[in-house]
């Protein structure tokens, strides 16, 4: 892998997640003349891949370094290339196009699935998510101190605009039920809720909560804040007779508006 960020902090993150051969995505000189060190480092006379989203001379500098037969993925909007350029830069190469929003539009279901798959591995700690920086909108500068802050172009990952809901519970003695509820599924649910104004959550599982999980920590802390009114209760699923003495249980002090299943039974 061969990486191209704006500045050092960029290039010392991604040295620190693994990423070795790193340049400039800013002086297409410097560029040009890392990759030759690198491929003279790795003893390869190209790399088989390029994904694009840079403008300018880093396009036909880019194509330069790709091995015959190699793929030029343009996720680019701008400075698009017929085949004939394509051609007038490097003749035995792949181009192609992605428009990744079009792809959302047109097939839903695959992007939901693909999203899916992408939360579970991240909660089985298959893949790490990528940084982020958080602004709320309902602070009073909070829409003007994100784009201020994606101005400066110095973040890492990705910057989001929160919009917590309230819509969800509209009354206080509402609660939700979630089975399976100290897992880490369950505890990206419960972080989820109290996101759109849950006010009571329930967790039930038959394991303890593992109190070094991130989801759990910043759970916990939104309990003691008084954010969310949280419950832990330790039941076996299985056991319909212990289930339906907790569900009763819970039925007389909260107005039970769903149960949510994320138990692996």
């Amino acid at each position: 892998v061969i990486a191209t960020v704006g500045n050092i902090k960029k290039v010392e993150y991604l040295k620190s997640i693994g990423v070795k051969f790193v340049s400039s995505s800013r002086d297409y000189a410097k560029f040009s003349q890392d990759m030759e060190c690198f491929m003279s480092e790795l003893n390869i006379d190209g790399v088989d891949v390029v994904i694009n989203s840079l403008v300018g001379e880093f396009i036909p500098l880019s194509m330069k370094f790709l091995k015959k037969n190699g793929t030029f993925i343009e996720l680019g909007k701008r400075e698009i290339l017929s085949e004939s350029q394509v051609r007038e830069i490097k003749t035995d190469i792949n181009y192609h196009t992605v428009e990744f929003d079009k792809m959302v539009e047109n097939d839903t279901v695959w992007f939901q699935n693909l999203l899916q798959e992408i939360m579970i591995d991240i909660t089985e700690g298959k893949i790490q998510p990528i940084p982020t920086k958080v602004f709320s909108i309902q602070d009073k500068s909070g829409i003007i101190d994100g784009f201020r802050y994606i101005q400066h172009a110095n973040h890492i990952g990705k910057v989001i605009l929160s919009n917590p809901s309230t819509a969800i519970c509209s009354y206080s003695k509402d609660a939700y039920i979630i089975t399976g509820g100290m897992g880490s599924l369950g505890l990206v649910i419960a972080n989820w809720l109290v996101e759109e104004g849950t006010k009571n959550i329930i967790l039930i599982g038959r394991n303890s909560i593992d109190f070094q999980n991130e989801f759990a920590i910043k759970l916990l802390e939104l309990s003691e804040k008084k954010k969310v009114n949280l419950e832990m209760l330790k039941c076996n699923i299985c056991d319909l007779t212990s289930l339906f003495n907790i569900i009763n249980k819970i039925k007389r002090k909260y107005n039970i508006r769903a149960i949510i299943h994320a138990a692996g039974v």
